[in-house]
Parts: structure tokens; sequence; C-alpha cells
């Protein structure tokens, strides 16, 4: 439930425009108390909000979201020279197969879970990986694809929603 809150919050106040200082500051101290100190749920919704937007219309919405959770702590714990994607579990939108196109119907759009800790590489493909990581992988509709995120989220120590 806290994720699907801090991701409303996030995603209320993103906006195409740059953000002001002061709204930036009231938002991400906003996101702080939501998350209270739950800096792995932030990074979680970051990646999120990453992983189902790129190639979207409204990928600078869900970019300025990611942007806004990161700065509330999803990478507060990461030195600077060890800033990277700062996420376990993501729910992304599957890519098209090879000489294959998005969906015209965003409805029929797939989307896969990618878990690093249970040794998935993003930058594989879906056939590349084993059975059992297609089977975490999906594909799953969107709806579908959080409930999945949520209750794999849970199978981890410290990744589980409250």
């Amino acid at each position: 439930m806290l994720v699907a809150e801090i991701f409303g919050e996030a995603r209320h106040h993103a906006r195409w425009r740059p953000l002001t200082e002061a709204e930036e500051t009231a938002t991400v101290a906003g996101l702080r108390a939501l998350a209270s100190g739950r800096n792995d749920l932030l990074a979680e919704v970051a990646g999120i909000f990453e992983g189902t937007s790129e190639g979207e219309l409204d990928e600078p919405l869900a970019r300025c979201a990611a942007r806004l959770c990161r700065m509330a702590g999803a990478e507060a714990t990461k030195h600077e020279h060890e800033r990277e994607p700062n996420w376990i579990i993501a729910l992304r939108r599957k890519p098209p197969g090879p000489g294959k196109s998005q969906p015209e119907d965003p409805g029929a759009e797939a989307f896969e879970i990618i878990c690093r800790e249970c040794g998935d590489d993003p930058a594989l493909d879906y056939q590349q990986v084993s059975a059992e990581l297609q089977q975490i992988r999906g594909p799953y509709t969107f709806s579908a694809g959080s409930a999945a995120f949520g209750q794999h989220a849970e199978s981890h120590p410290g990744t589980e929603e409250t």
C-alpha cells in the first residue's frame, strides 16, 4: 500500500515544466515523510516510473516523478561514484520482439518484472534468461504486473511493502 501512495504522490507533483525550488522542496519533504525512512520503497517507485514510461508520451512526467523519488532518498545510501539505477525489483514495459513494434492499443501492452535479487539482468532478452526467471518476468498486463510486483517484493527481506 505504501508503494502505491508514494507512486501517487510523486506522480501528482510531477510537471511538464521544471519545478520551482519551493515546489521541489515541498514535494521531496512530503515524499520523505510518506516513506518514513524506507528509501528502498522510494527506489522501487523510481524504478517503476522509469521502467514503464520508456518511449511513451508521458515519459518526461515519469522521469520527473522518478527524480523526485531519488531526491527524497532513493539513492541516499550510495556514494556519488556508485550511482546507478538503484533498484532491486522493477516492473517495466516488455520490449517488443525483433521486427515488432509496440502494440497500437495501449491496453494490449505487456509488462515484465525484472528482479536483480533473483539473478535477473535487465540487459538480457526474455529468451536469454532461465525458465525460472521467465516465470517471474511474466508477461503481465499493467494491473496484473503491479499485483505480481507487490507479491514478489514481499518474498525478499527488505523490499516488502508496508
